[in-house]
């Protein structure tokens, strides 16, 4: 069984936020719940459709991504994928909407050939060339305070110019600091939040600064290597688990939990079976849904409700699947219960 160091570790990153508010899609095709503040993110569904690129969000709050040669809408609540329209682009690397609602991509041109600029009808995929980029590696498109955004991650060495604006008219892209470069690692996709604050983002979360192209880390943990990301708004905050963090058997993993009770005692119970469990004590008739559920022991959560049990995989569970469940012991609250299998 997975066994957890103690005296446990509280969390000290980031404080837990105030609920989940962005969305982001992985290259594999899940969608994920983001708390912009402490980097946590918790996984929602697959999508059903996978090598996805970019997220765009319109002023109606409809969310698009796409999938190769499909434009496919997401459900922010749920995470699941709907078609919405066949495009006659295959390779698309980014996609915003404008303040008009005018959906935009950018098209990879195949190699080193400058990538492209186009124009999508959602509700048709009737797309419009708009004009080469000058550029080979763009990555990500975004729109904020009247400006369009991309990153450029060069050709094969995945290190680029990094932030560069585009001439709507020509589709002609321009550094914003020749001194400052990008990487593929940091930024696959560009979005913005209410203020007009550029990020971005892949494993982790960034602050973009427009005038020069440099990233300041705003939060994340890990990411499953996202794509597309949209700040959705806050949601309720609920009490949830994620899965091990970096998931590996025979290394330290971490479990992060949030929206508990400020300062409440968290317990962390492990199984390798589904089921119930009686918590019993001071929250009788409640049930873990873990079949004889073992307490691997307690942390006191922070001001925000946040924190994380922190300990060594055993090599011997490679290839197991594990299932975890926390329990709020103040508000006799449990979290949601997750699945993971170690590689």
């Amino acid at each position: 069984m997975m066994r957890f160091l103690s005296p446990f570790l509280l969390l000290l990153l980031a404080p837990a936020g105030a609920g989940q508010d962005v969305l982001a899609v992985s290259a594999s095709g899940d969608a994920w719940s983001v708390d912009s503040v402490s980097g946590i993110s918790i996984f929602l569904a697959p999508t059903g459709f996978s090598n996805l690129n970019g997220m765009a969000r319109n002023n109606q709050g409809e969310l698009y991504s796409v999938s190769y040669s499909s434009l496919i809408t997401i459900d922010e609540d749920t995470g699941v994928g709907a078609f919405a329209a066949a495009l006659s682009l295959n390779d698309v690397r980014g996609l915003c909407f404008d303040d008009q609602d005018q959906l935009w991509a950018i098209q990879d041109g195949g190699p080193l050939q400058p990538d492209l600029l186009f124009q999508i009808d959602p509700s048709t995929g009737t797309t419009t060339f708009i004009g080469d980029t000058g550029f080979v590696g763009l990555q990500a498109l975004a729109f904020t305070e009247g400006v369009f955004y991309s990153w450029d991650i060069g050709f094969g060495s995945g290190i680029g110019a990094g932030l560069v604006t585009l001439d709507p008219l020509t589709g002609l892209a321009s550094d914003v600091d020749p001194n400052v470069d990008g990487t593929a690692w940091d930024v696959q996709t560009l979005f913005e939040d209410e203020n007009g604050q550029l990020w971005g983002g892949r494993y982790q979360l960034f602050h973009v600064d427009v005038s020069s192209g440099q990233l300041t880390l705003a939060s994340g943990l890990g990411f499953d290597d996202f794509r597309g990301l949209e700040f959705t708004g806050p949601k309720v905050c609920l009490f949830e688990l994620t899965t091990p963090i970096p998931g590996l058997a025979g290394l330290p993993n971490s479990v992060f939990f949030q929206c508990s009770t400020p300062s409440a005692e968290v317990h962390l119970f492990v199984s390798t079976a589904t089921g119930l469990t009686d918590v019993g004590g001071a929250c009788p008739g409640l049930q873990l849904e873990l079949a004889a559920a073992k307490d691997l022991g307690s942390v006191t959560a922070d001001a925000l409700g946040g924190g994380f049990f922190s300990g060594m995989v055993p090599s011997s569970l490679s290839g197991r699947v594990l299932y975890l469940q926390a329990l709020d012991l103040t508000a006799c609250q449990l979290s949601n219960r997750v699945a993971y299998l170690f590689p």
